[in-house]
């Protein structure tokens, strides 16, 4: 928008919305995991424990969301086209290993989860680079603040960071 450069609001608005979005993907997750025996009644699968390690993937997408908004705002598409090509790769040579050596579905699962956090490492550890001198101040009710007069308006946006998180990744 009008303040696109503007270093300590894109600064304070990432730590905030990070935060939001973290603490609605374990939301999720925690709804996810109620429903877990019936997601694994309902599609025939032997152990729960696959079920909800399926759903600790659904906080990394919501985190991912708020790093990849930032990412495409500052317009750092090589950053964002690396990571895109790294994640693959090391998602697929890991995978191989796992499932052929050791675990079998539960390597997968657990690949898929570490290779994600190293991709999340990489990509924060470059926003934390490119803000590294910015100060900037901690308060999450002033993201929220537009919001306040229309409780409708905080839905919708919840909302639509839900289906963002869970259909772009």
């Amino acid at each position: 928008s009008k303040n696109i450069w503007d270093i300590t609001k894109q600064k304070f608005i990432f730590k905030n919305s990070l935060k939001l979005f973290f603490f609605l993907g374990i939301f999720v997750f925690f709804i996810y995991s109620l429903f877990s025996f019936l997601i694994q009644d309902f599609l025939g699968i032997d152990s729960i424990w696959l079920v909800i390690l399926t759903g600790v993937t659904i906080i990394f997408w919501f985190i991912s969301s708020s790093i990849d908004s930032l990412l495409r705002s500052l317009k750092r598409f090589h950053i964002i086209a690396l990571m895109q090509i790294i994640w693959p790769i090391i998602k697929l040579t890991f995978w191989i290993w796992l499932v052929w050596l050791w675990w079998e579905i539960y390597g997968a699962l657990w690949w898929i989860i570490i290779s994600g956090l190293i991709v999340f490492i990489i990509s924060f550890l470059y926003i934390t680079h490119y803000f590294k001198w910015v100060q900037s101040k901690n308060n999450i009710s002033e993201l929220l603040r537009d919001f306040r007069k229309d409780k409708k308006s905080i839905f919708n946006y919840l909302l639509v960071s839900l289906f963002f998180a869970l259909f772009m990744n």
